[in-house]
C-alpha cells in the first residue's frame, strides 16, 4: 500500500475558504486516506490551464475535448515538464506518480516522495 495515492482533481472556481480547505487537507482530515490524499488545483479551470501548456482550447463538449487533448499528448514528458512549469496547477504530481508507476518511464521520472499538498 505504499504507493496508494488518491488524487482529487478540482476543475472548479471555489471560494477562498473552501479552495484553503481544500489545498490544505482540512476538507479530508477525516477520511482513513487522509495521509494518502493529493488535492490536485487548476487555477482558475483545468481548461485555462490546458490552453497555457499549448493543448488548445476546450470547446463546449468537455468530455470530447479532453478526450481529443489526451489523443494529442505524443510525449509525456513533455507533458509533465509543461505542467510542472506552470504556477496555475499542480497536476505534475498526477502525471508524474502515473508515469512512475508506468514500466516505459520509472527509470526517467521519479516517484512522489513526500505527498505535497501544495505546490
Amino acid at each position: 500500500m505504499e504507493r496508494l495515492v488518491i488524487f482529487t482533481i478540482m476543475d472548479e472556481d471555489m471560494d477562498f475558504r473552501n479552495r484553503k480547505s481544500y489545498l490544505s487537507g482540512d476538507l479530508f482530515r477525516n477520511s482513513p486516506f487522509y495521509d494518502r490524499i493529493v488535492p490536485i488545483i487548476n487555477t482558475p479551470n483545468m481548461d485555462r490551464v490546458m490552453e497555457e501548456i499549448g493543448l488548445g482550447s476546450i470547446q463546449s463538449k468537455k468530455v470530447r475535448s479532453y478526450a481529443r487533448i489526451m489523443d494529442e499528448i505524443v510525449d509525456p514528458m513533455k507533458f509533465l515538464l509543461d505542467l510542472d512549469g506552470n504556477s496555475n496547477t499542480n497536476m505534475d504530481l498526477f502525471v508524474r506518480h502515473c508515469m512512475s508507476c508506468s514500466p516505459p518511464y520509472q527509470s526517467q521520472v521519479d516517484p512522489i516522495r513526500k505527498l505535497n499538498r501544495r505546490k
